[in-house]
């Protein structure tokens, strides 16, 4: 997808290395939203053209139906800001962190509150940046790639199709991020995995949208962990 955008505004594939490679020595989660502004939109219109020049249907079919837009993305946005919340009182009642002065990000070290470590504005533009990303990857793979598993597949609901080919492009999708490794990448899988179920049993991908946003801010910038290996200092 990065590469279409690059090839889309002129680039080459040695700007994509090196945007690749500023990022593996300098993993912060700003550098990749930094993308997102024009990822996204790119992301969308091409998958309205495939939606609509070779499936032949309105983008309303992949899970986008008006009707649950503000009450799934704020549901599944509240869900997803609470779980990692669960993670962080769990690793600091299991002393992995503690409320001492030191790095926020490392085992056994200071967890500080968001806007001690980034201000509102910085706030705002994460949450904004979290929302892009988190849309634009559900719009694609539990949107076009999952729906489209659904169509193939029919009647026949194989779960391995329609659950576990989306939830492994998924996981491939942050294979270059920082500390990807097996176990992220299980990790991934599986939490795609989960994303799916959702928008088998919701109809839309409203719910998802929201709880991968709300997963990541709240995670990243909340709770102060890191995200795929990146983080918000």
């Amino acid at each position: 997808v990065v590469l279409v955008v690059l090839l889309t505004l002129g680039g080459s594939g040695d700007d994509l290395m090196n945007a690749l490679e500023r990022m593996q020595e300098e993993p912060d989660a700003g550098i990749l939203l930094a993308v997102y502004p024009v990822l996204g939109p790119v992301a969308w219109f091409w998958t309205s053209f495939f939606r609509r020049r070779f499936d032949r249907c309105s983008m309303e079919s992949l899970g986008l139906p008006r009707v649950h837009l503000r009450r799934g993305f704020l549901g599944g946005f509240a869900v997803g800001l609470v779980a990692p919340g669960v993670i962080t009182l769990l690793g600091l009642a299991t002393g992995v962190y503690t409320l001492a002065q030191g790095d926020p990000f490392a085992p056994g070290e200071a967890l500080r509150t968001p806007f001690e470590r980034l201000g509102l504005g910085s706030l705002l533009l994460f949450l904004g940046g979290f929302i892009l990303q988190s849309s634009t990857e559900e719009l694609v793979v539990r949107g076009y790639v999952q729906r489209n598993m659904v169509e193939w597949k029919g009647p026949s609901r194989n779960l391995v199709w329609i659950l576990i080919v989306p939830a492994v492009l998924f996981s491939l999708f942050h294979g270059f991020n920082p500390s990807y490794g097996a176990l992220p990448a299980v990790n991934t899988v599986l939490i795609g995995v989960a994303f799916g179920a959702v928008v088998l049993g919701s109809g839309h991908i409203w719910s998802v949208c929201g709880l991968h946003s709300g997963w990541n801010f709240g995670g990243a910038c909340v709770w102060s962990l890191p995200l795929s290996g990146l983080t918000t200092r």
